[in-house]
């Protein structure tokens, strides 16, 4: 799986993010404090499982002051075919197309079970391996003593 491109929507402290890694390598997210990199961390693992990499609760990522529901955009490439998954929250939605023809599962937890099968992995899984931060299991790895490894 390649990650082409992330929006969203009343994410977290951002009213409308684009990161674009189609034309990327390696991208490291580098700033003071307090200006929105974990919540840019955030962005991949919510939109593909509605999780977050320090696994919050699906409305810790919605603006406190926004008046619309959250959504998030995410474009990626698999085996050569590009796929675009969507989540909305408030209203909640969750979809995936490859042709603009949506697809989704019976409700939720089916649509989420599909994208997993199609990812090839589940959210802990994905969040063990996609990045490292401080808070990440990798982290927890690598911090651990020898026996607790």
């Amino acid at each position: 799986m390649r990650i082409l491109q992330a929006s969203a929507s009343n994410f977290g402290s951002y009213d409308n993010v684009v990161v674009d890694f189609e034309n990327q390598g390696l991208t490291l997210i580098g700033g003071p404090t307090g200006s929105g990199k974990s919540t840019l961390c955030d962005l991949v693992p919510w939109i593909l499982y509605g999780r977050t990499a320090k696994d919050g609760a699906a409305d810790d990522i919605r603006s406190w002051n926004a008046a619309d529901g959250t959504q998030g955009r995410l474009k990626l490439e698999i085996s050569g075919v590009e796929y675009i998954v969507v989540r909305k929250r408030g209203p909640n939605d969750l979809w995936w197309s490859t042709d603009e023809k949506l697809n989704r599962g019976k409700d939720l937890a089916d649509t989420q079970k599909r994208i997993n099968e199609l990812l090839g992995m589940d959210a802990d899984t994905f969040i063990a391996s996609a990045y490292y931060h401080e808070f990440s299991q990798t982290a927890g790895f690598f911090t651990a003593s020898a026996k607790n490894q």
